[in-house]
């Protein structure tokens, strides 16, 4: 078994590295760190869909799209293509006093929305990937086509086509439906839509139009292998080879072993780091940190649901300034000094803007795009592990009396 498994990890780097050469691991979107912000997609749904955007595809794919949702039949003003208008991240102001009775107002920005002003009618699109629903935001949303439009169609979008929560169509956390409020939605008013099969078959019908342009069809089809990503249906390296001759290590190694190795590398890594960074004579103390103040136990940030943003670990050497080290847009190791006199705890976000924090980056692979949070970089990390933290100590401990404004 050990001989075999020492085979397939060889093979499985051999292919990557391949692939790598040939360019097959570039995807824009994850290049521009963009995979998983809504606003992102928000924009890049929207300009595919727009039958006046810069596409050159005319009305192609918005017709694909109103397809996909199945209201070409119910909804003939879709097909006025003159007076159609898509916005993403639309903003629909304030009515009233929002510290009023939140449930009768409305504020905010609808992520898209397609729009017939002429005829009064529209498309509310709520996109989300990985954030949770605001407070009342269906409701907010709801409240303001009902002013603005004389039809509309409200729509959630998420990864896998999950419900809204209670409170954001309803009102409250518990899930009741009151007698004659009018400010909740039923549930079977709401269209929910997924990428997973929504999106995804949507944009493989678009990368299939009659006389697509190379440009847009070769953005769709990255676009395409983004969705995939987020929705764990990429094809992998590793799926086919242990579908094919490494099957037998199937028998041994489960989803729930694979989850753990994975979650305990990271964490071993962190706490090796923080040890060796302990037992270094110009550091004076470490603790786990969150946003660089709050300590944490390093079990509840690291675990199989995730990790938490800004967690690391914060220095203080016993000369020059204060440092964090972290992981950033789930990829490269980072470290920044910044001087903790000249801060408080609620100026965290705006330590770059000014000023007062410097970012050094350290890849950990310089010949592979591995990212921290990737979980092709479990072999490396569990056998070059010590030298990895090695490197990255001696890379900070010469930068530690770097000056700060």
């Amino acid at each position: 078994m050990k001989e075999l498994i020492e085979k397939f990890v060889e093979e499985s780097e051999s292919k990557l590295a391949e692939n790598f050469k040939e360019g097959k691991l570039f995807n824009i979107f994850n290049e521009l760190s963009v995979n998983t912000k809504e606003v992102k997609h928000s924009l890049m749904l929207k300009s595919l869909i727009n039958p006046k955007g810069n596409h050159g595809m005319g009305d192609a794919f918005y017709k694909l799209f109103i397809e996909s949702l199945c209201l070409t039949d119910k909804e003939i003003w879709l097909n006025n293509i003159d007076n159609i208008n898509v916005y993403d991240e639309y903003f629909i102001g304030n009515e009233g006093d929002i510290k009023a009775d939140l449930k009768d107002k409305y504020w905010g920005r609808i992520d898209l929305l397609i729009e017939n002003k002429k005829a009064k009618k529209a498309i509310i699109i709520e996109n989300k990937i990985y954030a949770n629903d605001q407070p009342l935001q269906l409701i907010r949303y709801n409240n303001y086509a009902k002013k603005a439009y004389n039809n509309y169609t409200l729509v959630y979008l998420t990864l896998d086509g999950k419900e809204p929560s209670f409170q954001s169509y309803l009102g409250n956390e518990q899930g009741t439906i009151e007698d004659g409020a009018e400010y909740q939605i039923k549930l079977n008013d709401i269209k929910q839509v997924s990428y997973s099969e929504h999106i995804l078959n949507w944009l493989t019908s678009c990368s299939k139009v009659d006389e697509i342009n190379n440009p847009v069809k070769s953005i769709i089809e990255q676009y395409i292998n983004n969705i995939k990503e987020l929705t764990y249906k990429m094809e992998s390296i590793n799926k086919n080879l242990l579908l094919g001759e490494y099957k037998e290590l199937l028998t041994v190694i489960t989803s729930r072993d694979i989850i753990e190795v994975r979650d305990e590398i990271r964490k071993d890594f962190f706490k090796k780091l923080k040890d060796k960074l302990d037992a270094e004579p110009l550091i004076k103390s470490t603790q786990f940190v969150l946003n660089v103040h709050q300590t944490i136990d390093i079990n509840t940030v690291l675990n199989s649901n995730g990790h938490k943003r800004n967690f690391g670990i914060a220095v203080v050497p016993k000369e020059g300034e204060d440092f964090s080290i972290e992981v950033q847009n789930y990829g490269d190791l980072i470290y920044g000094f910044f001087n903790n006199n000249k801060i408080i705890k609620e100026d965290y976000d705006q330590l770059e803007q000014d000023g007062h924090w410097l970012c050094k980056v350290y890849k950990i692979d310089k010949d592979q795009t591995y990212g921290f949070y990737d979980d092709r970089l479990n072999y490396k990390l569990l056998t070059e592990m010590d030298d990895i933290i090695n490197k990255l100590i001696k890379n900070i401990i010469n930068n530690l009396n770097i000056d700060l404004k």
